[in-house]
């Protein structure tokens, strides 16, 4: 159970529909659903029912204990700001990070990207807040101005916004180490037909491509939804499925059942993390991507 989840539930249940629930957080329509199935799956029990987006009876129970939760943790942000004399004062730059699973594999202590943003708080005496959004949704909110910059995966094609690559996102098919492809050193895209696929569909680009490659090479890919929780994801990659995200290697260590096979035909590294921001961007906008994008190269070298 994750914050977000409950913070897109109680949305949903608020609006009784989906798309605006979605709309309102910046968000994809079927982040918001994944996330209602994975608490529901979680729970063991429905919250929604599924046609007219109404409560439940233990759907009613369980948004009071979500509103409770959501204000509490409310109330201890603004109480722990509160303790800081200059925290008003000081200037918020906001960045959107790729919902998932890009937080999840490269957002931590150990990540350049971490790092720089940490960085460059410190030295500009600056506030920085971290949302989290598929691509296409941090792409919208950069051009609506609801927040100033965005970490996305591959350039996109959008108007009065500059994407800026600078680190490339490894992408690897993830199987159990006794599963499918068991003891392959790597994957051809012709072996996935008839192959499951659980993809991390806020990739857009990336999806695009594999998809491509599949077509060109006779067949559609299986795309399946699953829950967003490692349980899930387990458990359909015993049935034979396989789940495709990016790759970072402390993930071998994390995850030692595991196997993080290669694309075999090359064509999915030409899709760089890239910062996207709008090109009429303020100087200390400017200011923070000179910065992040000299502070990134020299943590990687």
């Amino acid at each position: 159970m994750e914050i977000h989840q409950l913070k897109y539930v109680f949305e949903a249940a608020r609006y009784k529909n989906i798309s605006k629930a979605a709309q309102n957080l910046y968000v994809s329509r079927q982040a918001v659903s994944k996330a209602i199935s994975s608490l529901e799956h979680e729970l063991g029990h429905a919250i929604f029912n599924r046609e007219q987006m109404t409560l439940t009876p233990f759907g009613e129970i369980a948004i009071e204990h979500i509103r409770n939760i959501l204000c509490s943790i409310d109330s201890f942000v603004t109480y722990a700001h509160s303790l800081d004399d200059d925290y008003r004062e000081k200037p918020l730059i906001t960045i959107g990070l790729t919902a998932f699973p890009l937080d999840y594999l490269f957002f931590d202590e150990s990540s350049s990207i971490v790092r720089a943003i940490t960085s460059f708080e410190e030295k500009a005496d600056c506030r920085i807040s971290l949302l989290h959004f598929p691509d296409s949704s941090i792409i919208k909110a950069v051009k609506e101005k609801s927040i100033d910059i965005g970490i996305v995966h591959g350039e996109y094609e959008a108007e009065d916004l500059a994407f800026i690559p600078f680190e490339k996102a490894d992408m690897r098919i993830i199987t159990l180490k006794d599963g499918t492809f068991c003891g392959s050193p790597s994957v051809h895209v012709s072996d996935l037909e008839n192959v499951a696929i659980r993809c991390p569909l806020d990739f857009d680009l990336f999806m695009q491509q594999l998809t491509k490659c599949c077509v060109a090479s006779g067949f559609s890919p299986l795309i399946k939804e699953v829950p967003l929780n490692d349980t899930a994801i387990e458990c359909f990659m015993k049935n034979g499925g396989i789940h495709i995200q990016p790759f970072a290697p402390s993930m071998e260590q994390k995850f030692p059942n595991l196997a993080f096979l290669p694309f075999a035909d090359g064509g999915f590294d030409d899709i760089p993390l890239c910062l996207v921001c709008r090109k009429d961007k303020s100087t200390s906008i400017q200011k923070f991507c000179s910065y992040f994008l000299h502070t990134v190269s020299a943590f990687q070298q």
